[in-house]
């Protein structure tokens, strides 16, 4: 009797080990998805109003910053060695698009698969994710962005032998914009770049908020009070978004002019960066990338013509190499973020140069 009530309470205790276990797996996995949910809204807030947040000091404004499992990564040497122990001289940088978090790069919904962690298993690329206030001005964020990857490089674990960089929509330009404001020092971390990969970027401006733009001068032209209000609601968007108008990425594009004004282009283009290699991804809404509907809808947010940097005025063209540019039919902006027919491209692209 006594052995037979020995086995009930060793069965008993190992059920509630077990079932203690399944409750603090269930557990930390409400609590991510908690965590990534809180995350992605103040990432869209920061998107709509970002600038505002920033300059009242509002708490949940966004810092740029390293992003490892929903945290910012401290920028030293041991903090690094801890997050990234078996780091190479080999670093993958994404940087997300407006209103997004790192969690955009996730494949198949799976926190520990995206593009750079593919990269990290099949080339050794050790992966770095950006996250950043999109409100912003698009060269403010590629100042700071420009100072972060200086500071990353002066304090990580080895040397830094190459850094690829992998960007989506806004996440374009503002890394455009540091590579700019880095190459105008000497000797900066820009020199070490050997590839630029832009998926869905904005490059000659986003439709979108060039239809906002003419939408809100229309409103302001209309004799009603009402209208006139719309139109300065509308109009609150952030700084960030009204830079995608034309894809300003330097302070000069904007500073001493009206952001409101209808439809001025007051842009000099940036120069690719020197030394290193730029690729294009671009998507379309129709599985016919000639059809009308992918022509002039793109990928729903981007238009060929600007993801490719194609401008009939040469002071706006960009030159990537054609060969260097890859067209996915039915695959929408968001997606082209975390897809695997993307990633094979990238693949393609990263393991041949």
């Amino acid at each position: 009797m006594k052995k037979t009530t020995g086995f009930k309470l060793d069965n008993l205790k190992q059920h509630m080990e077990k079932t203690e276990e399944q409750w603090r797996q269930r557990w930390d996995l409400l609590s991510g998805k908690a965590k990534k949910a809180s995350d992605k809204g103040l990432s869209i807030l920061n998107g709509m109003v970002g600038d505002y947040l920033e300059e009242k000091g509002v708490s949940i404004a966004v810092q740029m910053a390293f992003y490892f499992n929903h945290h910012a990564v401290e920028l030293n040497q041991r903090s690094l060695k801890t997050v990234y122990p078996e780091a190479t001289g080999k670093l993958c940088v994404l940087v997300h698009g407006l209103g997004c978090t790192e969690g955009v790069w996730e494949l198949n919904d799976n926190p520990h698969t995206t593009y750079a962690t593919k990269l990290a298993d099949e080339l050794g690329y050790t992966p770095l994710y950006v996250r950043y206030n999109t409100g912003l001005h698009i060269s403010h964020n590629g100042q700071m962005l420009a100072q972060l990857m200086a500071e990353l490089v002066s304090v990580y674990p080895v040397d830094v032998e190459e850094i690829i960089l992998i960007t989506h929509s806004m996440g374009g330009l503002v890394t455009r914009s540091a590579c700019y404001y880095d190459s105008q020092v000497e000797g900066g971390w820009s020199q070490k770049v050997r590839q630029l990969h832009f998926i869905g970027s904005p490059h000659l401006g986003a439709d979108l908020e060039k239809f906002g733009n003419v939408v809100t001068n229309v409103l302001n032209t209309t004799p009603l009070p009402y209208t006139r209000f719309v139109a300065e609601i509308i109009n609150m968007r952030s700084a960030g978004i009204k830079d995608l108008r034309y894809g300003y990425v330097r302070d000069e594009d904007w500073e001493g002019q009206d952001p409101d004004g209808l439809l001025r282009n007051n842009k000099d283009t940036v120069p690719l960066l020197e030394g290193a290699e730029h690729y294009v991804i671009s998507g379309t809404v129709h599985e016919d990338s000639d059809s009308i509907f992918s022509q002039f809808f793109g990928d729903a947010l981007v238009r060929k013509y600007s993801a490719t940097g194609q401008s009939k005025q040469q002071q706006h063209h960009l030159p990537f190499l054609p060969e260097n540019h890859k067209e996915f039919t039915k695959i929408l902006h968001i997606q082209l973020a975390h897809n695997e027919r993307v990633y094979e491209q990238l693949r393609l692209w990263v393991g041949a140069s």
